[in-house]
């Protein structure tokens, strides 16, 4: 297994667009599988899974490391061909992050609540202030919260280094787990503070 293969053109960055394959292909980066098992493990019809894996045996990103004999068609075994893929920007047909966006804020209107909502209002301080107001005890997890943070330059990379520090935490827990969840931070400086700053 080589360490990275920078990918090469358009047809295999296409694989690294779609959020199936490209899951298919780091569970082979994890670990070597057959076909079936993999199927199982992302939750993907078995004839679905074996278009990605034939699309992306073409186009090297996977290979068959072995193959076990047995009554019939021998059973084989997949690994991706290297341990990480760099798919240059000029390349990419859509960033990963967005598709994921769309997924969460699918997943999030999806369990709309009437008694769920956000509550706009103004703090004793005079701040704006968005507050996602929770679905019932026992209803499916399902949250969103927004906060506007005054930061020095430190403090934000105080609050990056939690907030990776508790994605790493519970990715730890991950393991064994039969629900699936998907979970997004981000933080960023807001353009008018930005335009401030170099005024």
């Amino acid at each position: 297994m080589r360490e990275k293969i920078v990918v090469p053109d358009a047809s295999t960055a296409s694989v690294f667009s779609n959020m199936r394959p490209r899951h298919l292909l780091l569970e082979l980066v994890a670990r070597e599988s057959t076909l079936q098992a993999l199927a199982d493990k992302v939750r993907m019809p078995l004839n679905l899974a074996h278009y990605h894996i034939a699309r992306m045996l073409e186009l090297g990103l996977v290979e068959v490391t072995r193959e076990v004999p047995r009554s019939g068609r021998a059973i084989k075994h997949y690994r991706a061909t290297a341990r990480s893929f760099f798919v240059p920007a000029h390349l990419e047909l859509r960033s990963p992050g967005k598709e994921l966006a769309v997924e969460l804020r699918a997943s999030l209107d999806a369990h709309h609540d009437p008694k769920a909502g956000t509550l706009y209002f103004v703090d004793e301080t005079s701040t704006p202030r968005m507050r996602r107001m929770q679905r019932p005890a026992g209803a499916a997890v399902a949250v969103e919260y927004w906060r506007q943070l005054t930061l020095t330059k430190e403090e934000a990379h105080l609050f990056a280094s939690e907030l990776k520090a508790l994605f790493t935490r519970f990715e730890g827990r991950s393991h064994g787990r039969t629900k699936s969840y998907l979970a997004y931070c981000a933080l960023a400086q807001t353009p008018t503070q930005r335009t401030r700053a170099k005024s």
